[in-house]
């Protein structure tokens, strides 16, 4: 049997109401990142020649 620690959390009002934004601002950048890396990713699966993506490539375009 895995034992795990229960943490349970009690946020203040400030605390509880950025939990929600900061997953939704998390979500938002999964699904932005995985969008570009499949746009750049089709055009590697035609033609071997072109660079696969990498994560640094899509950190300097996400923070642009």
């Amino acid at each position: 049997m895995i034992t795990a620690p229960m943490i349970k959390l009690e946020p203040n009002n400030r605390k509880a109401n950025y939990l929600p934004r900061a997953r939704g601002t998390a979500r938002f950048t999964y699904d932005w990142v995985l969008a570009c890396w499949k746009a750049q990713y089709e055009p590697h699966e035609l033609n071997p020649s072109i660079l696969v993506p990498n994560q640094y490539s899509l950190r300097r375009e996400l923070r642009q």
